[in-house]
């Protein structure tokens, strides 16, 4: 048996809602409807019931639309908000778009509505796994040993794990905003800018393995190792990522590096894996 949707009116006159109501129940949707006319009512609502969508009226005498949308918004629930007016002109309609209706739908065209609520379910649903989703990457993202960097385009970090603490010395709060670039021994920067040239090449899924020497905050380094993935392209990601672990050479001082680099060709031996 499929369980309805609920549905919250957000209506001062009972005879548009009747007429809404009547109109749904001629469409293949399961719904179920409550009806409030202000600001307390739906505050009450929301927090005591969980709702599938929100039809409401723009103008009413004690309430509207736009003020609807500001307590939905207060509740901090991702329910589709679809406007039900007959006094919605166009430029109304993209204001409230803008603040955050999902669609809107005048009362003299009803047949568009079942439609609408079907539509911004299925969006809605999709949200919902999308986060869902994320949260388990969180989830799991925190709890490695291994760092995950997110950069975008220009280098700035935008996200990095709690796995960046083990090998930078640092929480990641500190990193975010700064340029990954910034966090790298000069000796390798070079070529980890070549590598972040080539990674923003048109090839969206284009990955190059990476091997370097990050500057730890106690002075010293620490080798990591990684693949630097191009995901700009991705709408779910936006970003460059850069997952690290550490390396398996030894991780020196700036100071023991500065002496080899005195008795040798360099601090730095270019990997013979490509980068």
């Amino acid at each position: 048996m499929t369980t309805p949707v609920r549905v919250l009116m957000v209506e001062d006159s009972s005879a548009d809602a009747k007429l809404i109501m009547a109109e749904l129940r001629r469409s293949s949707l399961a719904l179920e409807f409550h009806r409030v006319d202000d600001a307390d009512a739906m505050r009450t609502a929301l927090e005591a019931e969980s709702w599938g969508v929100v039809l409401s009226d723009w103008s009413m005498p004690r309430f509207s639309g736009l003020s609807a949308l500001e307590v939905l918004r207060q509740s901090g629930k991702d329910i589709p908000f679809i406007i039900v007016s007959g006094t919605v002109g166009e430029d109304v309609a993209v204001d409230a778009m803008r603040a955050g209706a999902h669609d809107y739908v005048l009362k003299d065209r009803l047949a568009r509505l079942a439609p609408a609520i079907e539509r911004e379910l299925r969006e809605c649903a999709v949200r919902q796994a999308q986060r869902r989703l994320e949260a388990r990457f969180r989830a799991i993202a925190e709890r490695s040993s291994d760092a995950l960097i997110l950069n975008r385009a220009d280098g700035i970090i935008e996200y990095v794990s709690a796995g960046v603490r083990g090998i930078l010395g640092l929480p990641p709060e500190e990193l975010v905003g700064t340029r990954f670039i910034d966090h790298i021994h000069p000796a390798d920067r070079a070529f980890m800018l070549e590598s972040m040239v080539r990674v923003r090449s048109p090839e969206p899924d284009e990955s190059i393995r990476y091997e370097c020497r990050l500057l730890r905050r106690d002075g010293s380094v620490r080798w990591v190792e990684g693949t630097r993935v191009n995901m700009l392209a991705d709408p779910a990601v936006g970003a460059l990522c850069a997952p690290a672990k550490r390396g398996s050479r030894v991780s020196r001082s700036l100071g023991s590096l500065a002496s080899s680099s005195r008795t040798s060709r360099g601090p730095f031996t270019r990997p013979t894996t490509p980068i």
